[in-house]
């Protein structure tokens, strides 16, 4: 068995994915064509946008495989893999429960939200999400928590559930 479960952005994330964009855009050509500080910093400072921008675009999530023996978060570089063995518990979670998420090495809505965060309901997590709302929270044996924003999150939970979890939760839609 192997499902895909896209991973659209909510139209929060693309509006400021394009702001950005174009803001970015902008400075560089600013950069490159009235070279502030010489040739040497408006192409280092180009470079740097430039290199951010597309980190951040590398390691946005894109969708999500579930697969016989693991959990796929799909990625254009580096997916990441969980063992569906280390499913503990897989449930929808309320978009109220990620309120005042505060983070490190975290992107919020350029090409998603995503990135180390914690909160007092939920502690700390791992977020692979292209919207705020539709979000799963997956607990693993290892007490990881990871949040994802499949487009049919009811379908994921129970694509998810098996006999190695414990604990599976998914509303009557």
């Amino acid at each position: 068995m192997k499902n895909t479960f896209k991973a659209s952005m909510d139209s929060c994330a693309n509006d400021i994915t394009v702001v950005i964009t174009v803001f970015l855009a902008l400075l560089i050509t600013g950069f490159l064509i009235f070279q502030f500080g010489g040739k040497m910093v408006s192409g280092l400072v180009s470079l740097f946008l430039l290199g951010a921008y597309i980190e951040t675009y590398l390691f946005r999530p894109v969708s999500y495989e579930v697969n016989d023996d693991f959990l796929i978060i799909h990625r254009p570089l580096n997916d990441v893999s969980i063992s569906r063995q280390s499913l503990n518990k897989v449930e929808l979670v309320d978009k109220e429960k990620l309120k005042h998420a505060k983070g490190t090495f975290k992107i919020v809505g350029f090409f998603g939200y995503f990135g180390k965060f914690a909160n007092q309901q939920l502690g700390s997590f791992t977020m692979y999400a292209t919207r705020k709302n539709k979000t799963v929270l997956i607990e693993t044996t290892d007490n990881r928590k990871v949040v994802l924003t499949p487009d049919r999150p009811a379908k994921f939970v129970k694509q998810l559930q098996n006999s190695n979890i414990t604990k599976a939760f998914v509303p009557t839609l």
